[in-house]
């Protein structure tokens, strides 16, 4: 019997209209989630083992939801190999904002709704996963995927993009979060959209602690160096600086991913406008973009 790995190469030969770039280390797609349903129960035990050590309570069989269907699934593929490199998923709201299917709306309630009213066409996007194989040249492919986070919404008209990073507490002392967060809410960086969220910790009573760390407000850097004098378990979600380097994403707010893997979530926003002439050239639109556009 044909193994599930020559399957799933023979659907992505057959989702040529799907592939936005071809390049002799990577191929990328970005296939609507319908239209990969054959194969999304693999893709969830693969992806899974990008996520399964971030958290204890992260599921143990698969990372699909049921929301999967529903998004876009831009997906980094080795020609060589012939393996999942990682991926991401997308969900687009330009003239129809679906709230009903969405992994961000489930956690800051009122979001999709919000957005309309401010005439904010936006893309979720979530999943962001690099696989264990390719983990030493992580960066390369945080660029890559990051690359699909500003210019794949670009492509469609959709200037904000926004996405959960996840952020591990479990280790760390009782009132570190809190006081990382509160660092975050009165940052530099601290974006503008007013993003529905629930109020899960009391921030105000880090505001002392927090002033008490004299960090500039804006190097995440140096605020990392100054928890870790508090608390030597601390250390950044590795995704939060690559994203501020290569397009000055923002702080929105945090939720609590209580039904998913029990640990705090990120809300960062990245709007085109913020993106400077220096990070867009380390983020080339892809070739095929055009073709892939008419499909």
């Amino acid at each position: 019997m044909r193994n599930i790995l020559e399957m799933f190469s023979d659907h992505l030969s057959s989702f040529s209209n799907f592939l936005i770039e071809k390049t002799s280390l990577c191929n990328t797609y970005l296939i609507p989630g319908q239209k990969f349903d054959k194969l999304l129960n693999w893709y969830g035990k693969e992806r899974l083992k990008s996520f399964k050590n971030i958290s204890i309570y992260s599921p143990n069989f698969t990372d699909l939801d049921e929301r999967d269907p529903y998004y876009e699934h831009m997906i980094l593929w080795d020609p060589i190999k012939l393996q999942i490199i990682g991926g991401q998923r997308f969900k687009f709201s330009v003239d129809n904002y679906d709230s009903k299917n969405s992994f961000l709306e489930h956690y800051h309630e009122g979001v999709y709704s919000h957005l309309k009213q401010k005439n904010l066409p936006f893309a979720e996007i979530g999943r962001t996963f690099i696989m264990p194989d390719y983990q030493n040249s992580k960066e390369l492919w945080f660029k890559e995927l990051i690359r699909g986070f500003v210019r794949i919404p670009e492509s469609k008209g959709i200037n904000l993009a926004l996405g959960l990073i996840s952020f591990n507490h479990f280790e760390l002392k009782k009132d570190t979060p809190g006081l990382f967060i509160n660092c975050l809410e009165n940052s530099f960086f601290r974006g503008f959209l007013e993003i529905p969220s629930k109020c899960l910790i009391n921030l105000k009573i880090f505001d002392n602690a927090r002033k008490d760390l004299k960090w500039d407000k804006f190097h995440l850097g140096d605020l990392e160096k100054k928890i870790i004098e508090i608390d030597n378990s601390f250390k950044l979600p590795e995704v939060i600086k690559p994203y501020r380097a290569f397009c000055s994403v923002e702080y929105e707010g945090y939720s609590l991913a209580e039904d998913y893997n029990k640990i705090y979530q990120l809300l960062f926003s990245g709007q085109s406008k913020n993106i400077g002439k220096r990070q867009r050239m380390r983020l080339k639109p892809y070739y095929g973009m055009k073709t892939w556009l008419n499909n």
